[in-house]
């Protein structure tokens, strides 16, 4: 007998508490969602598993898909696996959000609908878990919150692109503080390779901001706060991109999304730094220096017009005053480079006459 499908999220999904809740929300991707269940059900039959990991799909309510089709696409797994469908769209951040908030188990991890578990990795992130649980107990240890691993990034034919979110060459801890959360923020856009206690996320939080495009950095950030993140320099997971994205509630337009991606990243910086300020001047003044050199690498980033890029800035000074001097900094560092290049042609140009 296949799954059922729950139309809408009751009370919960149905799912026990057990070592690590997988989540796959989907929208307008079902033959990855496919793919990306398979990735992890193969290994948790392979590995004997089922008793320690949820494997919970959900549709966002993509126009005229059946989900019993897709209970059918994963026949061969049947009893290890929720499946559902939100009976309207409640878009990528709410439909995360309710999801994370019914889970139960000690850690949870988001897949999205275009990645993939590599083989092998479950068993070693279980172990991970087990070890982290473990050291739980240890009346001198710093609770560890999270764990990331780097974000190994391919083209749709197969062809690596880029490795992101690595801010180590090798396993560290990351302690919690205002700074850190800041300094290593941009480590937190991921969906996809964040394994995270969701008894930690701060859900009040990520509720009133639930319409910001990088909603992860709002939910790392409630767990980074207050425990240790840690970073291993682990391949587990394969990560699609520069594919086909289902954006349009961010814009119309490549342009109008990229301009809204890069005004709710500016934007979570923000919010970040205004929830999490510290009480000390010293680790204020860090913080300020951490602030600025995450806006001035978003800043250099942004490729649309500079008109575009002012008026985003001008939205959000009010909130940080920081954000108006990197943005004063990269502009006078634009204007300056032409008139040093230009410098030294003619000092060179003089030289060989």
């Amino acid at each position: 007998m296949l799954n059922p499908p729950l139309l809408s999220i009751p009370d919960s999904y149905g799912a026990t508490s057990k070592r690590l809740d997988i989540i796959i929300p989907s929208y307008k991707r079902p033959h990855g969602a496919v793919e990306a269940a398979r990735s992890v059900l193969s290994q948790v039959k392979q590995y004997n598993v089922a008793d320690l990991v949820n494997l919970v799909i959900w549709d966002d309510s993509t126009p005229g898909l059946d989900v019993d089709h897709l209970a059918q696409e994963l026949s061969d797994y049947d009893g290890l696996f929720r499946l559902g469908q939100n009976r309207f769209n409640k878009g990528m951040s709410g439909n995360i959000l309710d999801l994370v908030s019914l889970s139960k188990s000690p850690f949870c991890t988001i897949l999205t609908d275009d990645d993939w578990l590599e083989e092998g990795a479950l068993p070693e992130i279980l172990e991970e878990i087990s070890k982290i649980l473990v050291f739980d107990n240890s009346k001198d240890s710093q609770i560890i919150g999270a764990f990331f691993v780097p974000r190994y990034s391919y083209l749709e034919d197969g062809t690596l692109h880029c490795v992101e979110c690595r801010p180590f060459t090798c396993d560290s801890l990351i302690s919690p503080s205002p700074c850190n959360v800041i300094k290593y923020s941009r480590n937190a856009f991921i969906l996809t390779g964040l394994f995270f206690r969701p008894a930690l996320v701060d859900f009040a939080f990520w509720e009133e901001n639930k319409a910001n495009s990088f909603f992860p950095l709002l939910y790392y950030s409630s767990i980074a706060i207050s425990s240790d993140v840690k970073f291993l320099n682990r391949k587990w997971l394969h990560h699609t991109c520069l594919n086909l994205c289902h954006w349009e509630a961010w814009g119309e337009s490549e342009l109008q999304q990229n301009a809204r991606l890069h005004s709710d990243y500016l934007q979570a910086l923000v919010l970040i730094a205004q929830s999490y300020a510290s009480r000390s001047m010293r680790d204020r003044l860090s913080c300020a220096k951490y602030l600025s050199q995450a806006f001035i690498e978003q800043l250099r980033a942004y490729g649309g017009p500079r008109l575009r890029q002012f008026m985003i800035v001008m939205s959000l000074t009010k909130h940080s005053p920081i954000l108006f001097f990197a943005y004063l900094s990269i502009t006078l560092a634009r204007l300056i480079m032409p008139l040093r290049a230009k410098f030294q042609f003619f000092k060179r140009f003089g030289s060989i006459n």
